[in-house]
């Protein structure tokens, strides 16, 4: 029934020969453990994570007192639990388990194994997830390479190693590499489970993602959008894997310009991630920034403000007083709050901003210059300006080191800085201001 996926009757016929022989055993037979191990398999696949990690905590623990380390049913269990763990995102738990259940089963199964080859596969994701990714490189090549020899180029285990090495790639930045790699697994995957299976939608999505790096949304965008809608069918609206599809399918509607169908969505899975996880979600954070980002390019402050407050409250949470997306989160309410006329509010926020990303990233770091920017042009709001001028004064000199560096932000500061010198020189004609506008304006704005 398990590979039918028809858990909901498996599980208590499961859980009833569990009792069953605990009761005429005492708990003490052998095949308990692997049972155990069975039935956090299914437990799993509802969703129940901690019950299943539970179940195999225990499962583990009694086969290595029964059998020892080296078995395989031991092993079989040491691999699902370090799987369940990856899952988690406890990516440093996982990774000596998958890493030993691999170990032993290319010892005593061989390569050739599917169970072997299977764990490569999730070796290999794991190692990718850590950033490891010239040993990634190597596992996924590897594996992939084998499992072409040994199972064919049809083989679904073949088309997900494929996915697998299209990850690695994409991860490195090579989406060139991996764009054939996602469209092989998607046909062999597609041939042997049809379009509408999970895995399928979820090479759409990776293949999706690397064709909008490439600059290709067009493409892209039909891809991302199946994978949504199949996801939102088997899943809900509110799932996790669905907000992640979600929000690639908006930010492709929002770079080819449409942006109300953008803004709807977003602001759908903004309302799911709330309803289903509390509000405290890395992809709530994800989609409200971009959300954010949207209504502000329109210019809509007043939707983006409780946006940013809401985006900014829970960065604090999920990542602290001192993480650099706590400090964009201030910078951009920051930006919204001054561009609606809102300076006094602005300060503080842009004082946070750039005395953080000083600190964590450096002084002449684009961010920090950002955030310099938009803390000078709240001052100038404020006619606080020695100070502003100061920071203006600074932040050019940063970039004249770099001709062409950041030319918007050397454009806005140098125009911003031009007009502060012009009405000093209305208030102090003989000070020079003049003679300093003129310059900023033949260095940086193209004036004679």
């Amino acid at each position: 029934m398990r590979g039918l996926e028809r858990y909901a009757e498996a599980e208590p016929l499961l859980r009833e020969a569990i009792a069953g022989i605990e009761q005429l055993t005492d708990g003490e037979h052998v095949v308990l453990p692997t049972l155990q191990s069975n039935l956090a398999l299914l437990v799993g696949a509802r969703g129940e994570l901690d019950e299943a990690e539970a179940l195999l905590r225990a499962a583990l623990a009694r086969q290595r007192e029964l059998r020892g380390e080296q078995d395989s049913s031991t092993n079989s269990t040491k691999y699902n639990l370090g799987e369940l763990l990856q899952r988690r995102g406890r990516l440093n738990e996982a990774e000596p388990l998958l890493r030993e259940a691999l170990q032993f089963a290319r010892a005593n199964e061989g390569d050739r194994s599917l169970s072997t080859l299977t764990m490569w596969n999730t070796t290999a994701l794991l190692v990718r997830s850590l950033g490891k990714l010239d040993e990634a490189l190597e596992l996924a090549r590897e594996g992939f390479e084998t499992s072409r020899s040994e199972l064919g180029d049809a083989h679904p285990l073949t088309a997900t190693f494929a996915d697998t090495l299209g990850l690695v790639h994409s991860r490195a930045g090579r989406h060139a590499e991996a764009e054939p790699l996602f469209r092989s697994a998607l046909a062999g995957l597609a041939a042997t489970h049809g379009e509408e299976h999970a895995y399928v939608r979820q090479v759409q999505h990776h293949l999706a993602t690397s064709l909008r790096t490439l600059g290709r949304r067009a493409e892209a965008e039909p891809l991302a959008r199946a994978s949504y809608e199949a996801l939102v069918r088997e899943v809900g609206s509110a799932h996790r894997d669905s907000a992640l599809a979600g929000n690639l399918l908006a930010t492709l509607w929002f770079e080819l310009g449409r942006l109300d169908e953008a803004q709807e969505l977003w602001t759908e899975l903004a309302q799911g991630q709330r309803e289903s996880a509390g509000g405290g979600t890395p992809e709530l954070a994800t989609v409200l920034g971009n959300l954010g980002a949207l209504l502000r390019s329109k210019s809509d402050f007043a939707r983006a403000e409780p946006v940013l407050r809401e985006l900014l409250a829970l960065r604090l949470t999920l990542n602290g007083e001192r993480a650099p997306e706590t400090f964009e989160a201030q910078h951009n309410l920051g930006g919204c709050l001054r561009r609606s006329g809102r300076p006094e509010e602005a300060l503080g926020l842009y004082r946070q901003a750039y005395a953080g990303r000083i600190e964590l990233l450096g002084r002449e770091h684009d961010l920090s210059l950002y955030s310099q920017t938009g803390l000078a042009l709240t001052l100038i709001l404020l006619r606080q300006e020695e100070e502003a001028q100061a920071l203006l004064v600074e932040l050019l000199a940063s970039l004249r080191k770099t001709p062409g560096r950041l030319p918007d932000l050397a454009r806005e500061a140098a125009s911003a800085l031009r007009d502060l010198y012009r009405t000093r020189h209305e208030r102090e004609p003989a000070a020079g201001f003049d003679a300093r506008a003129a310059e900023l304006e033949r260095e940086w704005l193209g004036g004679r």
